[in-house]
């Protein structure tokens, strides 16, 4: 009988045969049959390469007033030719993504449509070319701004209009131009300025149609 505490000689050597063999299972490298028949062992063995290894960064585009909301995202290329291509995965809840783009082995993509005022969270993933993905990469996150609105008002004078006068709200950009076009192909600057609230005054252009739009510079 064992003794509480005490391993027979017998225990010990067959101890050590699992121990040898379990080894030798985890340092043998895999042939190409095994890829595609033993999709939980590779996985094991890919995922310590690419965990960590996209480093994600979100990044906003100056728009337009009337353009919706869109981020570009940045990653770090991962050199392994394990690596075949990325995915990003993004959604309203953290770690909750609704959302899945592979962009193949590109390293950036804008994502767009997205909800202002609304707040997404992203991740990325990277997959072999056997299908097997990765854990997900550290998460980063992006508050949509509240589009800039561009208000338009007649200014008259006798009955008559003299000017035009432009006010503008919400994601304003840093440096805005108030755009003019008669045919929405080509463009002229009317205004423009640095000030968060745009306020500005433009003669009466005198036409039956014209268009405007605030952008960014």
């Amino acid at each position: 009988m064992r003794r509480a505490g005490h391993f027979s000689l017998r225990g010990l050597c067959e101890a050590v045969r699992t121990f040898n063999r379990l080894a030798q299972e985890i340092l043998t490298p895999l042939a190409p049959h095994e890829v595609r028949s033993k999709p939980d062992r590779v996985l094991r063995k890919f995922q310590p390469k690419v965990l960590g290894c996209v480093l994600l960064t979100a990044m906003s585009l100056p728009l337009s007033a009337f353009a919706t909301g869109m981020v570009t995202l940045v990653w770090n290329a991962y050199p392994d030719p394990i690596v075949a291509g990325y995915k990003i995965h993004y959604g309203g809840t953290s770690r909750a993504y609704t959302n899945e783009i592979d962009v193949g082995n590109a390293t950036n993509t804008t994502i767009a449509g997205l909800v202002d005022g609304a707040t997404y969270y992203f991740a990325a993933t990277t997959y072999s070319t056997a299908g097997v993905e990765s854990p997900f990469s550290g998460e980063v996150f992006y508050l949509v701004p509240n589009r800039a609105v561009l208000f338009m008002n007649i200014v008259r004078s006798n009955g008559l209009p003299v000017a035009l006068s432009f006010m503008a709200n919400g994601a304003v950009p840093a440096h805005w131009m108030l755009q003019s076009s008669p045919d929405l192909k080509t463009w002229t600057v009317v205004g423009q300025g640095t000030n968060l609230i745009v306020k500005t005054l433009i003669p009466f252009p005198g036409l039956s149609v014209q268009f405007f739009r605030l952008v960014g510079q």
